[in-house]
């Protein structure tokens, strides 16, 4: 609690104390917690969205390593940069909500391309 809180919570005691009354007080109380609901709001949401980025950045890596060092792959940096673009562009319109994750599973179960541990409900 910082000195202008501490003023804050004094100056609701002493409305208390003066007209015998503990409304003041709760009145406090009530917004100290919304001050820290939406302080811990922020701050699990900015969390999240670094580790967020973080796992996505680590799937594209993992994603542009296996398809260039993988032995039937061997995507060069031009074929590489290009799907990596596909990927962006595919993950943007899941985003944008154009498409969703089990419109593409349904796509390539249609081209008999069945992925394991994938095809469930993806949207969130």
């Amino acid at each position: 609690m910082d000195k202008d809180e501490f003023r804050r919570l004094e100056r609701a005691k002493q409305k208390a104390d003066k007209k015998n009354n503990q409304e003041p007080l709760k009145e406090w109380a009530v917004q100290l917690e919304q001050q820290l609901n939406e302080k811990t709001k922020k701050f699990y949401e900015d969390l999240f969205q670094k580790k967020m980025a973080q796992c996505i950045e680590w799937y594209q890596i993992a994603i542009a390593y296996v398809l260039h060092f993988n032995e039937k792959t061997k995507f060069g940096s031009k074929r590489l940069q290009d799907v990596m673009n596909d990927l962006e562009a595919t993950v943007e319109l899941f985003g944008n909500k154009e498409y969703t994750a089990d419109e593409y599973v349904q796509h390539l179960k249609e081209d008999g391309i069945i992925l394991n541990n994938i095809g469930g409900k993806n949207d969130i």
